[in-house]
């Protein structure tokens, strides 16, 4: 099981690199299934591991704040 295999818009994450954020599209069929706006308008895909699609990021960098 991935651990955003449940994600829904709108749910509230937090990653390492760019803070708080929110879930604002969830596509499973796709190599970078969740889109993840931030409080300073950054958008970055994430697969439903939370891998980034960031050049140099390899491994989870998101997650959920009752996991931080």
């Amino acid at each position: 099981m991935s651990y955003f295999e449940k994600a829904k818009e709108g749910e509230e994450v937090i990653c390492k690199i760019y803070g708080v954020g929110e879930i604002v599209m969830v596509c499973p069929d796709c190599k970078y299934a969740i889109m993840v706006s931030f409080e300073d308008g950054t958008d970055i895909p994430y697969t439903l591991e939370g891998v980034p699609a960031l050049d140099g990021h390899d491994e989870q960098t998101l997650f959920y704040p009752k996991d931080m």
